[in-house]
């Protein structure tokens, strides 16, 4: 693992992500994760997905640059600022991080080594209250403004404006 310590941003995340064959993307913000998703598009590269609140956690395979849809796909847009609640400020089941992170280490693993069944095409919900895992299945929206028929969206974008939240929270802009 090589750790870096730069703020990933429009304009440092193609070369950042570059290097690397998965773009694994386990952010809690929505700017980042737009990032995430359009970042790997453009150099053509595969994006495990996860994310967790409070008890639930998801997990996704994208790898729009071959046709099987993205992020966008699911979320063309990001939710208006202060509509959802962060984990600090809702919470998360302390397990939880785990449970996902492992499922998405799993994930990339296996995309890597080429075994198994991947979750292109998959889109998978936990809800660890019940213990119960639910599966839907993925497609590429023909609308998507990424990777659909006709995209509006063509380069990197200031997506913490576009989203109308920072990446960061002021205090963690300090610490890194």
């Amino acid at each position: 693992m090589v750790p870096i310590n730069e703020h990933l941003n429009s304009e440092t995340a193609m070369r950042i992500f570059a290097p690397y064959d998965v773009i694994v993307d386990g952010t809690d913000n929505f700017p980042t994760r737009y990032l995430a998703n359009d970042a790997a598009h453009f150099l053509a590269k595969p994006l495990v997905h996860g994310s967790i609140f409070r008890f639930e956690g998801r997990l996704a395979l994208f790898d729009s640059a071959k046709g099987t849809g993205c992020y966008r796909c699911l979320f063309p847009e990001p939710p208006p600022p202060g509509s959802v609640q962060s984990c600090a400020e809702a919470g998360v089941f302390g397990v939880l991080p785990g449970i996902i992170g492992s499922m998405m280490a799993f994930e990339t693993i296996k995309y890597l080594l080429d075994i198994g069944r991947p979750m292109i095409g998959r889109y998978l919900l936990f809800e660890g209250e019940d213990m119960t895992f639910r599966e839907l299945k993925l497609r590429q929206n023909k609308a998507c403004p990424l990777c659909g028929e006709n995209p509006t969206v063509d380069s990197l974008i200031d997506y913490e404006a576009w989203c109308g939240t920072p990446a960061m929270e002021p205090s963690e802009a300090r610490a890194s």
